[in-house]
């Protein structure tokens, strides 16, 4: 049986211990109202090309960015806008949820862009070669490097932090990963299982936080899919139960690819060929099938309102629809 990452450690968080051989749990499913939606009708937008770019959407369309220029698509197809972007040769790229900035690592400096003006803030970077990096809406950078993490504001820069990470679960001699977080997240591990660990932002710096299982996130809201089973939605006071789940296989459809947000507090549960809409209790609002072949995975996501979805192909094309 082929494992896709994600749908292995869902499996393995929701199960007594971590196996390959555990199937799939079964994801909730939908009510008889959303199993009797109607088929959406995908509409392809932007044809193909190679690369496909950074696809992200915000309410009035899709940004597709390559190199060193974002293009803005109508849902309705064609080109409305362009916008240059600071560099062609970016050591990396992000993209904030709602469409509203994106980031360049370019040389030995951080460029945040306002999609909506251009408007353009450098900052030095805090790492020589930052491992990851997100931007939030607010223009707000946070990057990891190894054991460490920084954010970067148009004013300032907090950190870097030096953290301890917990060890990889799988290979044990080394760390796990280290992700960077928005808002009041700085950090998260991932591949260290039950003993995950994420960090909080402070007026005191980095604030520990055990989680006992994977993150999965929409903007700086994260839910944690327990090694000891079940799901918890993170809270200021603490985690909460969740009524739901997500499931590491769909019958029929495959295993699960990945997850991304739906609006503004949902999640979008990417199998082969079809997808699931979780609300913020993991309750399946709707299942969708998604307009690829067999074998062309391809990724969805969602604009911030969540009534339109998008989806690119992997030889570059994007398709679009309506909730």
């Amino acid at each position: 049986m082929r494992w896709s990452p994600l749908a292995l450690l869902l499996s393995c968080c929701n199960s007594p211990a971590p196996s390959a051989e555990v199937p799939p749990s079964a994801p909730t499913a939908p009510t008889p109202d959303d199993a009797a939606s109607p088929p959406l009708e995908w509409k392809e937008v932007a044809p193909a090309t190679r690369p496909a770019g950074d696809v992200f959407a915000d309410n009035d369309g899709l940004w597709r960015c390559n190199d060193a220029l974002c293009q803005h698509l109508a849902w309705s197809g064609g080109a409305r806008r362009e916008q240059p972007l600071p560099c062609a040769d970016a050591a990396s790229f992000a993209a904030s949820q709602a469409g509203t900035h994106v980031a360049q690592v370019c040389g030995d400096q951080l460029k945040i862009v306002a999609l909506a003006t251009g408007a353009t803030v450098t900052r030095a970077l805090p790492f020589a070669e930052p491992d990851d990096l997100i931007v939030d809406d607010d223009g707000v950078v946070t990057a990891t490097h190894e054991h460490s993490v920084a954010r970067v504001t148009a004013r300032e820069v907090l950190g870097p932090f030096a953290l301890r990470l917990p060890a990889d679960a799988i290979t044990p001699a080394e760390s796990a990963d280290l992700y960077p977080a928005r808002g009041p997240w700085l950090a998260y591990t991932h591949g260290a299982y039950a003993h995950e660990l994420a960090w909080r932002a402070t007026s005191s710096g980095p604030a520990e936080v055990t989680l006992g299982g994977g993150a999965l996130w929409n903007g700086d809201q994260m839910w944690v899919s327990l090694m000891t089973n079940g799901y918890v939605r993170m809270t200021e006071t603490g985690p909460v139960p969740v009524a739901g789940r997500i499931g590491g296989g769909l019958p029929g459809h495959g295993l699960l690819l990945e997850t991304a947000p739906w609006g503004a507090d949902g999640l979008i549960a990417q199998y082969e060929d079809a997808a699931l809409l979780v609300d913020r209790e993991f309750v399946t609002r709707r299942q969708i099938q998604l307009p690829n072949a067999p074998g062309d995975y391809g990724s969805v996501g969602s604009d911030p309102s969540g009534t339109r979805l998008y989806f690119v192909h992997t030889d570059g094309r994007i398709s679009v629809a309506s909730l």
